[in-house]
């Protein structure tokens, strides 16, 4: 899931802004980013969350904040990393047909980036900058991504078996792609409207179910003792799913009506 979000992420984010317009795109991510990165570091100090801090002080946090990140927060962490080296390359004025330059000198920053500091890792930001590559190169994402039901058949083949999982691995390019594949041709038999628009609106607000998530999650420990029962783990899995989807949306319906979500920069959190 996270290696595919990350090549859409690539091929959408918009880098034809100016600077202004792109600033406050920018912070749109980084304020929660920073908000909700404190947030859960804290939180973590006193739960039992896998990849919780031990000791909270100032450093620490700042680490997880500049860093190294903590839970699911990496994800913003690498779309504040690429989307802003993004910019920089593409912001510079040289004429247009320098764009497969631009991409070398893209890549190049990336690279050096993983080789020469911890704050970000090859494999991720790969992912990344092949959706640049899809989007810079005016690729047709529903010509390269090819609509087919068979895909499931090498996905599942794949994802049951945990060592495919290293980001290093082709597999798990092979997994994106069969995964959008799907996903795209299962889209395309949403006949009934109001499941078509409910859909969309999960889409369309996948920030505020990212950054609100993982409170309902970390919940889960509480009543994941009364699911027991279900050796398998599906039910646990499908309540919590259900659960942080729709917590996430009255979280952030409740700071759009109070007028809070200023607090994460912005006007509003909710796109209905």
């Amino acid at each position: 899931m996270m290696p595919t979000f990350l090549l859409i992420t690539g091929y959408l984010v918009n880098i034809n802004k100016s600077l202004r317009k792109f600033s406050i795109y920018y912070l749109g991510i980084l304020v929660p980013y920073v908000v909700m990165t404190v947030a859960y570091s804290v939180v973590s100090y006193y739960m039992p969350v896998r990849d919780g801090i031990h000791e909270l002080s100032v450093s620490v946090i700042l680490d997880k904040v500049l860093v190294t990140s903590i839970g699911p927060y990496w994800f913003l962490h690498t779309m504040l990393i690429c989307g802003l080296l993004y910019y920089v390359c593409f912001a510079i004025p040289l004429r247009r047909e320098y764009k497969i330059e631009r991409l070398i000198v893209f890549g190049t920053s990336l690279l050096l980036l993983s080789l020469f500091t911890p704050l970000q890792s090859l494999k991720i930001s790969s992912f990344y900058f092949i959706g640049v590559l899809l989007r810079q190169t005016d690729c047709d994402f529903d010509k390269v991504f090819y609509k087919s039901p068979l895909s499931l058949i090498p996905f599942c083949i794949l994802v049951f078996d945990k060592s495919f999982y290293d980001w290093g691995l082709v597999t798990v390019i092979v997994m994106v792609y069969c995964f959008i594949s799907f996903s795209s041709w299962l889209y395309g038999y949403i006949k009934d409207k109001k499941v078509n628009k409910y859909v969309i609106l999960i889409g369309m607000n996948t920030f505020p179910i990212y950054i609100f998530h993982p409170v309902f999650t970390m919940a889960a420990k509480f009543y994941k003792p009364w699911l027991a029962f279900d050796a398998s783990g599906w039910l646990l899995a499908i309540v919590t799913i259900v659960i942080a989807i729709s917590g996430s949306f009255i979280m952030a319906w409740i700071l759009d009506k109070t007028r809070t979500c200023y607090l994460l920069g912005k006007e509003s959190i909710l796109r209905l």
